[in-house]
């Protein structure tokens, strides 16, 4: 594939994420100007079974090499990798932010993402049903997406006798998203791991808060540690404690109270920006060659 590229005038590689970056070393080696975009950690397999073997983590190092920049969507990868990698964030499209009226809330809690092992829908599911036994009340919750587990996420809210209280919507298109967030009041990500997840950012530019793992990535950092603090962080094991039960139905309770902070610091990563800044790098690191 390298050389039918090289002799179709080819002359830079962009390499999405770490399933590719084994590529870089033949590409390189090749000719061509190696650009490598990473969305989550170079990890040796975790606790929860995510990461790589060691050998893999090593050769994944050794690959790291060969490129001429890597830009890192989360913040972990600059301790990990040799060289130089550059931290970018994600981004939100701007048109995102477009808000001409106000929907009235109707879901205190929503998941929007692929319904797979790695974002542990489970946990989302038992949360919705400690609140609902720990304020003997509904909690009226969205779950918006498809995947392997919907089966799965099916039967532990019949089991847990949510069906009235949790609304699971297939996935939509990204411009529907919108009017999406816009009914909910807060946002969770149950993720085992991710780098720096475009839901958040999404559900910032509409003025949504956040409750999250600090398995987020830099989603953790930016939502609970990033000034103004615009929702709530928590280990896995804490989520469903009573404490995080407490601060999650006060942080529904006054969800509006984040609202400009949340659209602020969501523009911090505009497509405009992020992606501009990328793009003229890429002309800088064209032109040496």
């Amino acid at each position: 594939m390298a050389w039918k590229l090289r002799r179709n005038k080819v002359r830079a590689i962009i390499l999405d994420d770490l399933s590719s970056l084994w590529l870089a070393p033949i590409f390189r080696l090749g000719g061509f100007k190696v650009i490598s975009l990473l969305h989550l950690k170079i990890q040796v397999k975790n606790e929860d079974g995510f990461g790589h073997s060691r050998l893999q983590y090593l050769g994944l190092l050794a690959s790291s090499y060969f490129a001429n920049h890597i830009y890192s969507v989360n913040e972990e990868n600059l301790k990990t990798l040799p060289g130089k990698p550059e931290f970018v964030g994600n981004f939100v499209p701007d048109w995102f932010f477009d808000a001409k009226t106000l929907l009235p809330k109707k879901y205190d809690l929503a998941f929007v993402g692929r319904i797979a092992r790695e974002k542990n829908v489970p946990l989302f599911i038992e949360l919705i049903a400690e609140m609902r036994r720990s304020l003997q009340g509904p909690v009226r919750a969205l779950i918006v997406g498809c995947g392997p587990d919907g089966r799965l996420i099916r039967r532990l809210i019949e089991k847990h006798g949510l069906e009235s209280d949790v609304i699971m919507l297939p996935w939509l298109e990204r411009s529907a998203l919108p009017n999406i967030y816009d009914q909910v009041r807060c946002l969770v990500l149950t993720s085992y791991h991710e780098g720096f997840p475009t839901t958040i950012l999404e559900a910032h530019a509409r003025g949504v808060p956040v409750v999250t793992l600090s398995t987020a990535g830099y989603g953790s950092v930016f939502v609970g540690k990033t000034l103004p603090r615009t929702g709530l962080v928590f280990e896995k094991k804490d989520l469903t404690s009573p404490r995080a039960i407490q601060k999650i139905s006060t942080l529904i309770a006054h969800h509006s109270e984040y609202r400009l902070a949340c659209i602020q610091k969501a523009r911090q990563f505009g497509d405009r920006k992020i992606l501009g800044k990328i793009h003229q790098d890429l002309l800088h690191i064209m032109g040496d060659s």
